[in-house]
């Protein structure tokens, strides 16, 4: 029935007509609907789960006045039992139940919005965290790179130190080797520019005065001792050297001769020990020749390995910051995705407790029976369960009754048939007793 509005007022507000708080509201209801719930058999918990349900935030969007119906009539309805309801309750508690089943769906639209959300911030964590791997995977293929740029640079390096030594030992082999040679073209040098100069000077008399003449036979004086010429010959080429072309008689051009011949015979001789020598000579040249441009193909690798060295460092100093900013966007993301992830985590464990709590103890209220009826139902139960007891005794009287029957049946069976095997004998003997007479 219908709840007067004095009734609906009292239970939503306090001693001076302001709004109860919603725990205080429904304390106060129980407390009001005590005599009526203690003569259906409803505890006050019970009440209140009902009460509190119907008070859910979800249930906002009923106006206030159909709220309030349904919590002053809820004592004379759903906790009426089921079998004592009239329609007028079973409409109400019909009513409550349309609120309860709204709530759920309200619950869980709200549960799938939080899910869907969740989902694209869980997508998005996904996205960073693939950046994070990825970054990591790039940083440690650059170190890998770093490592090998590394090792090829050590290999170069020891390549071009290497190259050195072979250089210095193809020019050291080149110094020892051509010693002889460069002392040799010294010497021919040497007397060459002697021969075609001071030689020819004192020869030709191209000379102011005996001063400058002996100056000019000073200058060849050394290079005598290195021609092959008798000491008669040395004794003589000094005073005819300084002589005069137009002073020289038949002797002195004879020395003079001499002396020429002596220079070019020398000079003949360091010719060919440098022809002779020139293989071997240009051989260790291009042994040098070789073992540099070796040096500077070792010194151009090891340069393009110090390039690619540093490339790799930068390379890698740029994945790791890489790695810095993907793993700072991560830690970044975390408070909104921990948010997201704590508010669906909240509106399912809403959810979950109403479902579990409040629709389960308004299902349980709403199918729940008188204590009467439980005792008819308990009576009828035992009566059947009797009845079944008797049929299922009887059967087993008759089963036992007709295996009793069938058991004599099967020992009287038996009995004729020994008589029968015994009398067969018998009469076999009196169907062969005439024949003997």
């Amino acid at each position: 029935m219908a709840p007067s509005r004095n009734t609906k007022r009292a239970a939503s507000t306090g001693p001076a007509g302001e709004p109860l708080p919603k725990k205080a509201a429904v304390d106060e209801m129980a407390k009001k609907a005590a005599p009526i719930l203690k003569k259906h058999g409803v505890t006050q918990a019970s009440y209140k789960q009902i009460a509190e349900a119907l008070m859910h935030p979800m249930a906002s969007y009923l106006p206030d006045v159909c709220r309030d119906m349904l919590l002053a009539g809820l004592p004379q309805s759903l906790c009426v039992p089921s079998d004592l309801r009239q329609e007028f309750q079973n409409q109400a508690v019909n009513m409550m139940g349309e609120v309860v089943c709204k709530i759920v769906e309200k619950l869980q639209e709200t549960l799938d919005e939080e899910n869907t959300k969740v989902a694209g911030t869980e997508s998005l964590k996904v996205e960073l965290d693939e950046k994070v791997n990825s970054a990591d995977t790039a940083l440690k293929d650059a170190q890998a790179s770093v490592s090998e740029r590394d090792a090829d640079l050590q290999t170069s390096s020891e390549a071009v130190l290497t190259a050195k030594a072979a250089l210095a030992k193809r020019e050291e082999e080149q110094k020892t080797g051509d010693a002889e040679l460069v002392t040799t073209k010294a010497s021919k040098e040497e007397l060459d520019g002697a021969l075609a100069g001071v030689f020819q000077m004192l020869k030709a008399g191209a000379w102011e005065d005996v001063e400058q003449a002996k100056q000019h036979f000073q200058a060849i004086a050394p290079l005598a001792a290195k021609l092959a010429m008798d000491e008669s010959l040395k004794t003589a080429m000094q005073t005819v050297l300084l002589k005069k072309p137009d002073q020289r008689g038949p002797f002195d051009t004879t020395v003079i001769d001499e002396l020429d011949k002596c220079f070019q015979i020398k000079i003949d001789e360091l010719t060919k020990i440098l022809d002779d020598g020139k293989p071997a000579s240009e051989a260790r040249a291009a042994a040098v020749a070789e073992a540099n441009a070796a040096l500077e193909a070792a010194e151009s690798q090891q340069k393009e390995f110090s390039n690619n060295l540093l490339a790799a460092k930068e390379a890698h100093k740029e994945a790791a910051a890489n790695v810095k900013t993907a793993k700072a966007a991560v830690l970044d993301f975390e408070p909104a995705f921990k948010a997201a992830t704590e508010l669906r985590d909240k509106k399912q464990l809403e959810l979950q407790t109403f479902v579990e709590i409040s629709q389960t103890a308004f299902i349980q209220m709403k199918e729940r029976i008188s204590a009467k009826k439980l005792k008819e139902l308990a009576a009828a139960e035992a009566a059947a369960k009797a009845e079944t007891e008797a049929a299922e005794a009887a059967k087993a009287l008759e089963e036992d009754a007709a295996a009793k029957q069938a058991e004599a049946a099967k020992s009287v069976q038996e009995e004729a048939k020994v008589v029968e095997e015994a009398e067969e004998p018998i009469a076999m003997d009196v169907e062969s007793a005439p024949a003997e007479a």
